[in-house]
């Protein structure tokens, strides 16, 4: 039990590690993009200033996460958030002395004898 507790606080760490990264990413690609976008217009007022014609129009920025992109994030993080509430109650559990916890089906939070426990 304590091995497994320590493997989910460590995986917690990790996601919350990377999460952090993917963060940074995003918000430098996105001063990325919106760098190239100014660019894009200045060459593009330069085509025009030197005469020329500029054909299509310029691109749009992202204006954020699609309608899909949310509900997939949202069900991750709630995922994530699953995850580490049950390695917390696990730890408790543990820290606590209780041996019990084994015998509980995660999803339930029932003993398999069918005794209820209500003092948990």
């Amino acid at each position: 039990k304590q091995a497994e507790c320590e493997e989910l606080g460590s995986r917690v760490g990790s996601l919350t590690e990377e999460n952090e990264k993917l963060k940074t990413e995003v918000k430098r690609l996105t001063e990325q993009c919106q760098a190239l976008s100014q660019d894009n217009t200045a060459l593009r007022d330069c085509v025009v200033a030197a005469g020329g014609k500029v054909e299509t129009e310029a691109p749009a920025l992202p204006s954020g996460p699609t309608e899909e992109e949310k509900k997939m994030a949202a069900a991750a993080g709630a995922k994530a958030a699953a995850e580490a509430m049950e390695a917390a109650k696990k730890a408790a559990a543990l820290a606590a002395g209780d041996s019990d916890e084994d015998t509980k089906s995660p999803e339930q939070g029932v003993k398999e004898d069918g005794g209820d426990d209500a003092s948990k």
